[in-house]
């Protein structure tokens, strides 16, 4: 997946065509997973989905 800075999208690599859309789902639980971990593992800085239902939070690494 490669990350678009500026608007937080992230585009599956090999990607190249037309897109639609416009399907929204409120992730309310995911922010509240992602807070819990900053609090125990550190500052989230890469969500990696492994294209199938698993995604992967790297962490800051603490010194």
């Amino acid at each position: 997946m490669a990350e678009n800075k500026k608007t937080g999208e992230f585009w599956l690599d090999s990607f190249n065509g037309n897109t639609k859309g416009g399907i929204f789902f409120r992730a309310f639980d995911l922010v509240q997973f992602i807070e819990n971990v900053e609090k125990q593992k550190g500052k989230v800085v890469c969500i990696k989905f492994d294209g199938s239902y698993n995604i992967e939070l790297i962490t800051e690494e603490k010194e």
